[in-house]
């Protein structure tokens, strides 16, 4: 089956049909080789989003990577359905590893509180470049990476930029903050999006103040050993989860609410 008919089918996949696939690691990946074409990273096209929650706002998206899903809505199905149910008009959404602005703009378009984006390096350009297609004036955007503390750290930039990570072998220096170090300048999240390779087992650890005070609802991508730190910290402070696969795989995705008695 050549590319362009692969891709024309999951275009026309149901929503439920993506949400079981998404929750089947192996056909997961089958639906994600059907959006691989010739084209190499750096080819970017504006384009109307043809599907999903935020089906006909406007992004420049780099179609020669993951990306391109967002286009056609099969990216992230399981959030597409999980993100509408725990934003509520007026809730105030964080989106730590915001990319290229697709969740900012969702959350724009559920609540008109004043979100957060948070992304270092050079997808900002484009994140910008996204709220200004779509006239969105409520996001602010932080140029920085989260982390354990407050500092610097090496980050490495990838020519897929959907895999951008803090390490020690990244050939840029960002700044990074703490979670909680957020708080004295900004209204609270009710929401906070995560999804930052891996960074999430530095990150959630450090947010005491955030997981016992402000206690938002996270939406988090967890991976492998370090999405089970994260997974295990929130649990310790009183929150119950729901997981879009079994916990342990390379990559899947946790929605955590607190619980009455937390």
């Amino acid at each position: 089956m050549t590319y362009s008919i692969k891709r024309a089918v999951a275009q026309r996949m149901p929503s439920r049909c993506l949400l079981w696939l998404n929750g089947q690691p192996q056909l997961k990946h089958v639906l994600r080789r059907a959006y691989v074409q010739a084209s190499k990273p750096g080819d970017l096209q504006e384009v109307e989003l043809r599907k999903g929650p935020a089906k006909g706002c406007r992004l420049v998206l780099d179609m020669g990577t993951d990306e391109q899903r967002i286009c056609d809505g099969t990216y992230e199905p399981w959030v597409h359905d999980v993100l509408p149910r725990v934003l509520h008009p007026g809730g105030v959404l964080w989106d730590v590893g915001a990319h290229v602005g697709y969740y900012c703009i969702v959350g724009s378009l559920l609540s008109t509180a004043t979100h957060l984006a948070i992304e270092p390096g050079p997808s900002t350009d484009r994140l910008q470049r996204n709220l200004a297609l779509n006239g969105i004036t409520n996001v602010d955007l932080l140029s920085a990476a989260v982390g354990s503390q407050v500092g610097t750290a090496r980050f490495d930039f990838n020519d897929n930029s959907i895999f951008n990570r803090i390490s020690e072998g990244g050939d840029h220096e960002v700044n990074v903050l703490t979670l909680d170090s957020l708080l004295d300048d900004r209204d609270p999240p009710s929401v906070i999006m995560m999804d930052i390779e891996g960074g999430e087992a530095d990150a959630l650890p450090a947010a005491s103040r955030m997981l016992d005070e402000i206690r938002p609802t996270w939406l988090i991508e967890l991976h492998g050993s370090q999405g089970e730190v994260a997974h295990t910290t929130l649990l310790a402070h009183g929150y119950k989860a729901e997981l879009a696969v079994p916990l342990g795989q390379p990559r899947n995705h946790g929605l955590y609410t607190p619980s009455v008695n937390g």
